[in-house]
């Protein structure tokens, strides 16, 4: 795709901004990889990555994170209505105007000004209404905007309801819910999710276990730690199984979980935070997690299918779609369910597995982060 001349930022700078925040791992994961990305492309191109939210209002933004966590783990129902209440309402654009959002407003304008960016990529979609808000009190948009969903299918209108050059989707499905929503198809690019570059250079080749061989499973507790252990008591019953945990900086829950598995005589290696993870997808045959955006994609990145144990009500519906729809993966919250899930999937020598397998694989867009950042650096040559 090509963007009209009307659109060229006028700005000598070749620096590209990242705007992310942090409800939600997606965001900064996609910001990260994408940052990872350029760097690979353009080794002197300058990229940073700014949270204005966080940098903004501190502990005060840490309360909201938090609370924001709490509900989507504790009141998911709750968390639904306000999901709904952004998407079909003017909520946050009323917010901005009344100037609630002043501060990150006047953090944002500091930067554009500071840094002068030839792009500027929002991963996260609160940054829209203040971009378009900065524009109408007179900064200057000598920039090339540009919109990176997170997420699938079911996207909330704070990621297309403001002006943005470019939008790049995750996939097809995604691209035809904006175009439904009255984005043009001439603004938007499908290039996948932005996933670590490991993946670009890791073979993905699956197949079932050879004889003496183990099934590879690997648990992502990124949410609602409280039912780890259960479901690690469960999957500890499967004989040909081999259990890999990861807990990020839970460390009570590490704990927990090694004590488990020793009161049961039965191996489990369990991670903390790893900077490995793409080699633990890679080597796994099913990972066990929630439909967040990053949790998804890497997965598919990996040729891996996913057991979805949540779907937080809203912005993963459409992720868990895009896994259960194609028939790469399953659902299943309780660690029976799981187990009776993977039981199925691995009889008759991995049968349901194998189309697990071949479904994921058909999704799969390991080189997206390079994808994406070499568009928008030919982006950057042709504005």
């Amino acid at each position: 795709m090509t963007i009209s001349n009307s659109l060229r930022p006028s700005s000598s700078s070749h620096a590209v901004l990242i705007l992310t925040a942090a409800f939600g791992e997606g965001h900064n994961a996609a910001a990260r990889n994408l940052r990872d990305a350029l760097l690979e492309c353009s080794p002197k191109c300058p990229v940073e990555i700014h949270d204005i939210f966080q940098e903004s209002y501190g502990w005060r933004h840490e309360l909201v994170r938090k609370g924001y966590a709490a509900l989507i783990n504790h009141l998911p129902a709750v968390w639904n209505q306000i999901f709904e209440m952004m998407d079909k309402t003017s909520v946050v654009s009323n917010s901005a105007r009344a100037g609630l959002l002043s501060a990150a407003a006047e953090r944002l304008r500091a930067l554009l000004i500071k840094i002068a960016p030839r792009v500027v990529i929002s991963t996260f979609p609160g940054y829209g209404v203040l971009l378009d808000l900065l524009h109408k009190n007179g900064l200057k948009r000598d920039y090339q905007s540009i919109i990176l969903l997170t997420d699938s299918i079911s996207i909330n209108s704070l990621w297309y309801r403001y002006y943005a050059d470019v939008f790049i989707t995750p996939n097809r499905q995604t691209s035809d819910v904006l175009e439904k929503a009255g984005i043009p198809s001439q603004r938007m690019v499908s290039l996948g999710f932005p996933v670590p570059l490991a993946f670009s250079k890791i073979a993905t080749k699956k197949a079932p276990p050879l004889k003496g061989e183990k099934w590879k499973i690997l648990y992502m507790v990124n949410a609602a730690p409280r039912k780890a252990p259960s479901i690690v008591k469960y999957l500890l019953t499967l004989k040909n199984a081999e259990i890999t945990v990861t807990v990020g900086k839970n460390k009570a829950l590490r704990k927990s979980l090694n004590r488990i598995a020793a009161l049961r005589k039965q191996p489990l290696e369990v991670h903390g935070w790893t900077p490995q993870m793409f080699e633990l997808i890679a080597r796994s045959h099913v990972i066990i997690g929630k439909a967040g955006g990053a949790t998804v994609q890497e997965a598919l990145a990996g040729c891996t299918p996913l057991i979805i144990t949540q779907i937080v009500p809203g912005q993963e519906e459409g992720n868990a779609q895009l896994i259960l729809e194609n028939g790469a993966g399953a659902l299943a919250s309780k660690g029976l369910q799981i187990v009776a899930k993977l039981r199925e999937a691995f009889a008759e020598d991995g049968l349901l597995w194998k189309k697990w397998w071949n479904a994921a694989r058909s999704l799969s867009h390991p080189d997206a982060s390079l994808n994406i950042a070499r568009f928008i650096l030919a982006e950057q040559i042709r504005s």
